[in-house]
């Protein structure tokens, strides 16, 4: 996978800022809930186009929201993707990062992966934001150590969990910040 500019991503439109508005949007009917952190905001950390070495062109980053944090993957245009709900498992490197399919009516096609849905554990923006980096850090890096060393690949096919995993240990930080094979 390489990072590309807007020349190698012909699908990049989105921006940052259309991702925070929707989000804000959505955010207004969020609130009254208790999972929400009134001390953070919304934001999108890294937002970056990327190209698959297969072919396959989207951008990457980790949105910040006072209810949950995710990987968030969009500008899919009319690429061939897993179906709506399903998962999509990208691999990169030695990991493999799984993302649920989605579709908005202002962002189109996208896909995530939630980072964090206990907000409550961040004080204030600027930890969460500095979390946020640290896991764009380690994918990016994933992604330049993959360029040198093994292909970028994308399946709709989840490979199989490995026995002897619970239902519990699917939600280990394992799971969500890559899973090394």
């Amino acid at each position: 996978m390489t990072l590309a500019g807007a020349v190698g991503h012909p699908a990049a439109s989105l921006t940052a800022a259309d991702i925070e508005a929707c989000y804000r949007s959505i955010g207004e009917r969020m609130a009254d809930l208790p999972l929400y952190n009134p001390a953070l905001t919304i934001e999108l950390v890294g937002w970056q186009p990327c190209v698959g070495d297969s072919g396959v062109a989207f951008s990457l980053g980790v949105l910040i929201t006072p209810w949950c944090m995710n990987l968030w993957v969009g500008d899919l245009g009319d690429q061939t993707c897993p179906p709506l709900g399903s998962d999509w498992v990208v691999s990169i490197g030695d990991f493999e990062y799984r993302l649920t399919m989605a579709h908005h009516l202002q962002l189109g096609r996208y896909a995530s992966s939630a980072l964090e849905s206990l907000m409550s554990r961040f004080v204030d923006m600027d930890s969460a934001r500095q979390f946020a980096r640290e896991v764009l850090a380690l994918v990016l890096a994933d992604v330049k150590r993959a360029e040198t060393a093994a292909p970028y690949l994308l399946t709709n096919n989840p490979p199989a969990a490995p026995a002897g995993i619970s239902r519990r240990g699917l939600f280990s930080p394992s799971q969500w910040l890559g899973n090394n094979r």
